[in-house]
């Protein structure tokens, strides 16, 4: 068994092999960082050319086509902030997710779960940047090739493997600060016994506490009273992913300022995209328990609401608005030329 140690508890906060992905993952948001460049150089100019329209032109449907045009931009702009700080989803209540679940494997199921747990993890061999896609088949064929894993990865694939196995499993997302996602992490929490159980396919551990398996929402609760003494990491044995909770940039414990639970999306993903489906179908949060955050999540779903549906109504009201002014126009002026 490992105990849980803090990171001012580190004797080295960079020999990490962890983290030794971060490299890659810079090079990826700086690639990303030169498309949005080109975004924001083409809506400079069709704000300033909006502007300019706006001052010169008499026609009030040109000058109404502008400020459409203007608001597109903003919207866009207002989207892609919210996307840089991985915040353009929509956070969901659900009080059922911190329920027991419906189904359940039995207690003897363990070490099959285990079993399954140890094969994903021999499957991976490299901690490292994952492919673009989340498809069950993209990383069982990334990992085959040698390619690496993040969480997020191993989450998605182990999840996989347990659903091939008939056995119910959930992804939970666990977040220090919103907005900055470097400290966060992917787990993986399995229905066995007639709860839900942490098993980590990341550290390849448990987590246990008066020789109960534990899930995230019992961790918090062990967390908030002050408690996280009584709780005992049980590491299932040597694997051929190298991530180690000992190893890991953070405590395991900080993580749970933010909890959410993601449910895929049976939604075509082109659909899910666009605005405003996005905001219905689209890749959504969801969270079980009731705290001070709650009203931060409000606040935060107020402003995706505004940059996904009501802004994107607007401007397209505008727009029609715009085309029939124009079609009135012509058909005015065929009428004179007559």
């Amino acid at each position: 068994m490992i105990c849980l140690r803090f990171l001012d508890q580190c004797k080295d906060r960079r020999s990490i092999k962890y983290l030794a992905s971060l490299d890659n993952q810079n090079i990826s948001k700086r690639t990303s960082r030169h498309g949005k460049a080109i975004q924001l150089y083409f809506l400079k100019y069709m704000f300033l050319y909006s502007m300019k329209i706006i001052q010169t032109s008499q026609i009030r449907v040109n000058r109404l086509a502008a400020v459409a045009c203007i608001l597109f931009a903003l919207n866009v702009l207002f989207f892609l902030a919210l996307h840089d700080f991985g915040l353009a989803r929509r956070l969901v209540h659900v009080p059922a997710l911190a329920e027991p679940p419906a189904e359940s494997l039995p207690h003897r199921e363990h070490d099959r779960v285990v079993a399954i747990l140890r094969d994903t993890m021999n499957a991976v061999k490299n901690v490292g940047s994952e492919p673009g896609s989340f498809d069950l088949d993209v990383l069982t064929r990334h990992a085959a090739a040698g390619g690496a894993l993040m969480c997020a990865g191993m989450a998605k694939l182990f999840v996989g493997n347990l659903n091939e196995a008939g056995v119910p499993a959930r992804r939970v997302t666990l977040v220090r600060n919103l907005g900055e996602w470097i400290d966060s992490h992917s787990t993986v929490e399995i229905a066995i016994g007639g709860r839900w159980v942490i098993y980590d396919p990341t550290f390849n551990v448990s987590f246990r506490s008066g020789g109960e398996l534990l899930g995230v929402l019992d961790l918090y609760r062990f967390w908030a009273s002050g408690r996280t003494g009584d709780v005992e990491t049980v590491f299932y044995g040597e694997v051929s992913y190298p991530a180690r909770l000992e190893d890991f940039h953070i405590s395991y414990f900080a993580l749970l300022n933010h909890i959410f639970f993601e449910v895929n999306e049976s939604f075509p993903w082109y659909v899910s995209k666009v605005l405003p489906v996005r905001w219905y179908r689209g890749p959504h949060l969801r969270y079980a328990h009731i705290d001070n955050r709650v009203r931060l999540y409000e606040v935060l779903n107020a402003v995706n609401l505004f940059v996904h549906v009501v802004f994107p109504f607007i401007v397209f009201g505008l727009l029609i608005y715009c085309l029939i002014g124009i079609l009135i126009d012509a058909r005015k002026n065929e009428n004179e030329s007559k």
